[in-house]
C-alpha cells in the first residue's frame, strides 16, 4: 500500500441515524478521492484541484449507481490537503465508507492519532484529546489554560537544561507532576470507594450521590455481590463512586468473591468512604484517604462533628452536600498546584517522569529530547481497523 497517499479517520461516534465526519489528510487524498465523488450540482471534480468551497456529492465505488450523498468540505490545501467528508452514519454504512478509503489507497487510523498528527505539535494534539474527554466547564477551561502554561514551562525547562541549570528544570518538572493528581479529574474521574458492613447504606448513598438508581437497595444482607459504579461531577471535578459488597464473615462463595473485588477496588481508590450506622469515633483516626460516613441520620441521633466524618441520610438528603464538599476538599485539597503548569494528561505526566529520571542520572540530552517532543510534530499515525 502506498503510504504517501494519506490517512482517513472517523471523527464522530459510529451511531445509527446520525451524521458522520471523516477526516482525510495526505498529499494524494484528493487525487484518490475525486474519481469516487460525483457532484450533485455543477461541474465535475478535478483530481488536480481541490474544491474551494463545500460541495454536495454522491460518494460511490466506480460503476456503482447508488452510494451515499455527502458533503465534501475542504479544510486546508497547504502544506498538506485536508478534507472532511460529512455523510450519514450507522455501523454498516461507515464500514462501507472505510472500504472505499482503503480501495482508494488510504490508511485508516483512530481520531486520536489523526488529531495528534495533524496538530501544530504534539502538545496541541494532546490538548485536543483532553478537551474531547472533558464534560464540565471547569475541565475545559483547565485544559485550555494549561495548554498555554505547559508550552511556556516546557520552553523554560529546555532553556534551563541547555544553560546547565538542571536543578531548576528538575524542580519545574516535579511541580508539573505534583499537580497531575488534581488536574486529571478534568478528564478521568477520581475513584471513590464506598465500603462498610452489610446494610450500612452503601447502595442508597451511591444512588443519592449520583442522582440515579444504579444500585439495588435491600435490607437483605449480601445483596451487593459485584462492584456497582456511578460517575458524576462535583463542582466541576469528575468522580466515580463504587458501591462494594458489605464486609462480613460469610461461607457464600459468590459473596466472598464480591467482598474480595470490593477490597481490590478500595486499595486502588483515591478515597474511601467508610459507612457505618454506629458512632465509632475511634475509626476516624489517621487515614488521610478515608472519610467516615455515619449513615441513616434520619432515624438516629447525630454524631459528634469531626473533620474526617459526616452524618448523612440518603432518604432525606441531610448531609449529602456536606459530604460532597468534604470529598472535594480531600481530593482537590492541593488545587493551588494548578496555579502553575501541570501535567494535565497521563501521557504528559509519564513523559515528565521520564525526563526527571534522566536528569537525576545526568542524562541531560535524553531529558531534553524527551520533553522537547511535546513541541515537535506528532508522529505519523499507526494503521488501525475500523472500530
Amino acid at each position: 500500500m502506498n503510504q504517501s497517499i494519506g490517512w482517513a479517520a472517523l471523527l464522530t461516534p459510529p451511531l445509527p441515524g446520525a451524521v458522520s465526519i471523516w477526516a482525510l489528510r495526505g498529499p494524494g487524498v484528493w487525487r484518490a478521492l475525486a474519481p469516487l465523488c460525483q457532484p450533485v450540482h455543477g461541474s465535475d471534480f478535478s483530481p488536480n484541484v481541490l474544491p474551494a468551497s463545500t460541495r454536495l456529492a454522491r460518494l460511490a465505488m466506480p460503476g456503482d449507481q447508488h452510494g451515499d450523498e455527502v458533503l465534501v468540505v475542504p479544510r486546508f490545501t497547504d502544506p498538506v490537503p485536508h478534507i472532511e467528508i460529512h455523510g450519514h452514519s450507522g455501523p454498516e454504512l461507515l464500514r462501507w465508507h472505510s472500504e472505499i478509503w482503503r480501495a482508494a489507497g488510504l490508511q485508516l487510523c483512530s481520531w486520536q492519532a489523526f488529531e495528534t498528527w495533524q496538530a501544530p505539535d504534539r502538545l496541541a494534539g494532546e490538548s485536543l484529546q483532553a478537551l474531547a474527554k472533558t464534560t464540565t466547564r471547569r475541565g475545559a477551561n483547565g485544559v485550555l489554560v494549561q495548554q498555554t502554561r505547559v508550552r511556556t514551562a516546557i520552553q523554560q525547562i529546555m532553556t534551563l537544561i541547555r544553560a546547565g541549570e538542571s536543578s531548576q528544570a528538575f524542580g519545574l518538572l516535579e511541580s508539573m507532576v505534583a499537580g497531575h493528581r488534581v488536574a486529571r479529574a478534568w478528564t478521568i474521574p477520581w475513584r471513590v470507594a464506598l465500603c462498610g458492613k452489610p446494610n450500612a447504606g452503601k447502595s442508597s448513598l451511591l444512588n443519592a450521590l449520583t442522582g440515579s438508581t444504579r444500585a439495588i437497595v435491600s435490607s437483605i444482607p449480601g445483596t451487593t455481590r459485584d462492584v456497582v459504579r456511578g460517575t458524576t461531577a462535583i463542582d466541576g471535578w469528575l468522580v466515580e463512586f463504587s458501591d462494594t459488597a458489605g464486609l462480613r464473615e460469610s461461607d457464600d462463595i459468590l459473596e466472598q468473591a464480591g467482598m474480595n473485588a470490593g477490597k481490590t477496588v478500595a486499595k486502588q481508590a483515591d478515597l474511601v468512604l467508610w459507612l457505618t450506622e454506629d458512632i465509632e469515633q475511634s475509626a476516624i483516626t489517621h487515614a488521610t484517604d478515608k472519610i467516615v460516613v455515619h449513615t441513616k441520620s434520619d432515624i438516629r441521633p447525630s454524631s459528634l462533628s469531626h473533620a474526617q466524618a459526616v452524618d448523612v441520610s440518603a432518604v432525606s438528603g441531610q448531609g449529602i452536600d456536606a459530604l460532597l464538599q468534604l470529598i472535594v476538599d480531600k481530593l482537590a485539597g492541593n488545587a493551588n498546584l494548578l496555579a502553575g503548569a501541570v501535567a494535565f494528561s497521563s501521557a504528559l505526566e509519564e513523559s515528565c517522569q521520564r525526563a526527571i529520571l534522566d536528569l537525576s542520572h545526568n542524562r541531560t540530552e535524553e531529558a531534553l529530547t524527551e520533553i522537547g517532543t511535546w513541541l515537535s510534530s506528532g508522529p505519523e499515525p499507526m494503521e488501525s481497523s475500523f472500530p
